[in-house]
């Protein structure tokens, strides 16, 4: 477990949590599952499809999520939504899976990111559908 009080240890150690949880879930397929050359193109269709699958649901949520927060309207910077979706989320996604699917928000004209590093802004709109 662990406890932080700065967002981005928060957030680094949610990423670094999901990537392990993944890292060993592979390693156990692997094991157990005997994998063969031809299984490794499968498995990484599989992969993809996760990923997308978890991108698409961490979209999904993110409206309620910045309505709950009441953060139409406002700028913050990228280390507090982050932080804001590890409270959400635990350690379920990547930080590469986080940022997709602020990307995709973006293209639905829900925010604006102003740059993909920790300190850089984020404008949430005023109205979210």
């Amino acid at each position: 477990m662990h406890f932080c009080d700065f967002s981005d240890g928060y957030t680094y150690m949610a990423n670094f949590m999901a990537r392990v949880e993944r890292t060993a879930q592979q390693q156990a397929q692997q094991l157990f599952g005997g994998e063969q050359m031809e299984m490794l193109a499968i498995n990484e269709q599989l992969a993809k499809q996760v990923q997308e699958a978890n991108v698409a649901k961490i979209v999904s949520e993110m409206p309620d999520l910045l309505r709950a927060r009441n953060l139409q309207g406002k700028t913050v910077q990228l280390r507090d939504l982050l932080a804001a979706m590890v409270d959400q989320f635990q350690w379920s996604y990547t930080r590469s899976e986080w940022m997709a699917a602020l990307r995709s928000l973006e293209n639905s004209k829900i925010l604006k990111l102003n740059g993909s590093e920790d300190r850089d802004n984020v404008v949430i709109c005023r109205r979210i559908a």
